[in-house]
């Protein structure tokens, strides 16, 4: 079994996006390049040309939503000890 995080890269609206997790990821970009959602079993990191976005302390569950440049963030962790790194 393949335990190693798995990435998704991709070029939309004159951007390049790149991510970590491991399972499944699901993500919506507006016509501006800007995220609007992200969904994502044991989430790692996201990044938009080359600079990252945000992630996470530990790899984790994750929903993420975008309104108006203001990220929400829910991750699936019990111990409430992972730590959502916005840069």
């Amino acid at each position: 079994e393949n335990n190693q995080a798995a990435v998704f890269e991709f070029d939309y609206a004159g951007n390049h996006f790149k991510g970590t997790y491991k399972g499944l990821a699901a993500i919506a970009i507006d016509e501006k390049g800007n995220l609007v959602k992200l969904a994502a079993t044991s989430f790692g990191s996201f990044s938009k040309n080359g600079k990252p976005i945000f992630s996470l302390s530990k790899e984790a569950d994750l929903f993420v939503t975008n309104t108006n440049g203001k990220f929400d963030c829910i991750v699936a962790d019990s111990t409430k000890m992972i730590k959502v790194i916005l840069n």
